[in-house]
């Protein structure tokens, strides 16, 4: 038959012991005591620290003292590698770069354009003198006998426009005047007729009473019979759009 486990109690450092319990109850009535537990395990922590302190220290000094690996026992000689020849120094090249051999033919460019220009200069400097003109190398010239330029008179087109044109502001104007006077009989014409319509009327006028309303039949407003209007959706596009795009929706 299967029996029933049954656990022993156990203690843990993190949990507070009866001593400890006790000492709350102290510090409920301001006495400061540490709990006898927490004070072991600090002690524990403070020695683990102090170990390890100790440790680190007596490596980093092993670490300073410098021990020089012992010699290999042995009977026979050691043996020593020949030591090499000497090789010879290494001699220092110069780089035979493009841009120094530009600079030289710039250099001999300037210098034969220096040459050239103070052969220039010299001969300039040397006196010469000029020699004796027998003829005169400007020669004035000979007037001619020409008869003088006989002006004609000219004709313009302006000339024939602006004549034109003066004929043609004077029918302009004629032709404004005769409207206006034209347009002035008829607005006097006119008024003349008016007066005459409106003195006619006024003997052909009789004044008329207004009648009296009805009595005996009063308004009385009655209810409609028309139907009451119901509201029709529009055909939106944007109906069928929706519809199509959920079909599963409705």
């Amino acid at each position: 038959m299967p029996r029933l486990t049954i656990p022993n109690p156990f203690n843990l450092h993190t949990d507070v012991c009866e001593m400890c319990l006790y000492s709350l109850a102290d510090l409920c009535f301001k006495r400061i005591t540490l709990y006898p537990c927490l004070q072991e395990r600090g002690h524990d922590k403070e020695r683990q620290l102090e170990a390890q302190l100790l440790q680190k220290k007596l490596e980093e000094e092993k670490a300073r003292k410098f021990k020089a690996n012992p010699y290999p026992y042995t009977t026979d000689y050691p043996v020593v590698p020949p030591k090499p020849e000497p090789k010879p120094c290494t001699r220092a090249e110069g780089f035979q770069l493009e841009s120094l051999v530009r600079h030289e033919v710039e250099q001999q460019r300037l210098m034969e354009e220096r040459e050239r220009m103070e052969r220039e200069e010299a001969q300039r400097r040397i006196v010469r003198a000029q020699p004796i003109l027998k003829e005169d190398p400007i020669p004035l010239p000979q007037k001619e006998r020409k008869p003088l330029t006989e002006v004609q008179q000219f004709e313009l087109h302006v000339d024939e426009r602006a004549v034109q044109r003066s004929e043609f502001d004077n029918k302009v104007k004629e032709k404004e005047i005769t409207y206006k006077r034209l347009r002035e009989e008829n607005e006097f014409a006119q008024k003349i007729e008016e007066e005459k319509a409106l003195k006619q009327l006024r003997r052909t006028l009789v004044p008329q009473a207004r009648p009296l309303p009805k009595f005996d039949r009063p308004f009385r407003p009655q209810r409609s019979k028309k139907q009451v209007t119901r509201p029709k959706s529009p055909q939106l596009q944007v109906n069928e759009r929706g519809a199509r795009r959920h079909p599963f929706m409705r």
